[in-house]
């Protein structure tokens, strides 16, 4: 995989782009990023999986938005780029056993507790940290997410 296979990326699945450059509207999501490029390149999944793997998520979502209205499991949410991109990311990973459910499970749970506590003490800044920024109420667990492929 090359730099320019990421950057070539095109349509619905073409990276998030502002005069040129990537953005990232939370940390989590340049986490993300890095993560999915670092184990494509590697060798723990091959891009072009991931890749394929982003489409029929993006795809499966914008089916469902056309739909009834019923979310289901890629439905259950607003348009977000990189919610789609970990989506993509873990269900390769679960696939190809790179991590197993029970693994991921476990990661997700620790990122949150160190979320949570990030959020309820102090960060050495003149205001209070209670101000409005995206937490969304959308469990995407991946225990509670069926792998497709």
């Amino acid at each position: 995989m090359t730099d320019q296979a990421v950057g070539e990326m095109e349509g619905a699945i073409a990276l998030p782009r502002q005069n040129g450059e990537l953005i990232f509207e939370e940390p989590w999501e340049s986490r993300a990023f890095g993560i999915a490029v670092a184990l494509a390149e590697g060798g723990a999944y091959a891009w072009e999986d991931f890749r394929l793997r982003l489409i029929g998520e993006i795809q499966d979502w914008e089916h469902d938005q056309k739909g009834d209205g019923a979310a289901t499991d890629s439905g259950a949410h607003d348009w977000t780029y990189y919610r789609h991109w970990l989506v993509s990311l873990e269900r390769v990973l679960l696939e190809r056993g790179v991590v197993s459910a029970d693994e991921l499970a476990e990661r997700e749970r620790v990122l949150a507790a160190a979320d949570k506590h990030d959020h309820d003490h102090a960060h050495g800044h003149d205001h209070s940290h209670d101000h409005d920024h995206a937490h969304d109420d959308y469990d995407d667990t991946p225990a509670t997410r069926e792998v497709t492929t």
